[in-house]
């Protein structure tokens, strides 16, 4: 499921934009969006370059800089990807080999955070990341599901890479600086909200099971969507996965003795791990 996307036409495409647009429909509100890499995004909203992060992970450190909504947009889940030649009980185990994040990520913040021992190699995108773990630049790298999988798919290198149980479930939220968090109030006073049906009908847009899905139940349509967003120019392609919402997990005590799964194969769509803006033009 894509979060935001350039479409082959270079237009943004994906959940998240369905979702402002559709507000700003509703709301006679010029938007106009921002994509680039993850950590230029949370910059753009601290610095009031944009108004508001269109979607994400709220945490700790990110508090300090930026006002985060309390309605939740979706819910993500984050994975280790583990060379399978590396034998491991537990993340915390694998002191000694370089473990790919991408750079200002939420992960990146767990991790450093909960297993300080761990050696972290920070990346601007899933895309790089993923190649360099293909290389053997980083034998772990840390990802949403299911970016990693579609990257190591179009890699060819999926079964060289297991899994384990997730390190934790977030929701994504909307986000502005700390002195601009009256207009996420403003937003979500608004009197013409989009409707509980109109929200749905976004979200099966662009929502895939996160079970395996037998190709002949594939329509030709979603092969089609697969294959224009996975062709288009846009750097750093991810998938982020239909989650049923679970409360945050914030744990280490799932990787302990659990067994290793191998990646789910049925993938649908993509998008792009640049930071989904908006820019609010009143």
């Amino acid at each position: 499921m894509p979060y935001s996307f350039l479409d082959q036409e270079g237009q943004p495409r994906g959940i998240l934009v369905d979702l402002w647009r559709l507000y700003a429909d509703k709301n006679n509100i010029d938007v106009e969006f921002k994509l680039v890499d993850w950590a230029d995004s949370i910059d753009l909203v601290r610095t009031g370059a944009a108004h508001v992060h269109g979607g994400l992970n709220e945490t700790k450190i990110r508090k300090k800089g930026l006002f985060f909504s309390t309605t939740e947009i979706i819910h993500i889940r984050t994975l280790a990807f583990i060379n399978e030649d590396i034998e491991f009980r537990d993340l915390a185990e694998l002191t000694s080999v370089l473990i790919g994040v991408i750079a200002s990520s939420s992960a990146e913040e767990f991790l450093r955070t909960n297993i300080s021992k761990l050696t972290l190699k920070p990346y601007p995108n899933d895309k790089l990341m993923v190649e360099s773990a293909v290389s053997g630049e980083v034998d772990v790298f840390v990802s949403d599901y299911p970016t990693g999988y579609y990257h190591l798919i179009s890699l060819e290198s999926l079964d060289r890479f297991d899994t384990g149980p997730a390190l934790y479930t977030r929701p994504i939220l909307a986000a502005t600086k700390q002195s601009d968090g009256a207009l996420l109030d403003r937003i979500s006073a608004s009197t013409k909200k989009p409707s509980r049906h109109e929200i749905e009908r976004i979200r099966a847009r662009w929502l895939i099971p996160e079970e395996p899905m037998p190709a002949w139940l594939i329509t030709d349509e979603q092969r089609m969507r697969l294959h224009a967003v996975a062709t288009t120019p846009a750097q750093g392609l991810r998938i982020l996965p239909c989650s049923v919402p679970q409360p945050s997990q914030p744990s280490l005590h799932g990787w302990a003795g659990q067994p290793v799964q191998r990646p789910f194969r049925g993938l649908l769509s993509v998008h792009s791990r640049y930071g989904l803006h908006t820019r609010w033009i009143i």
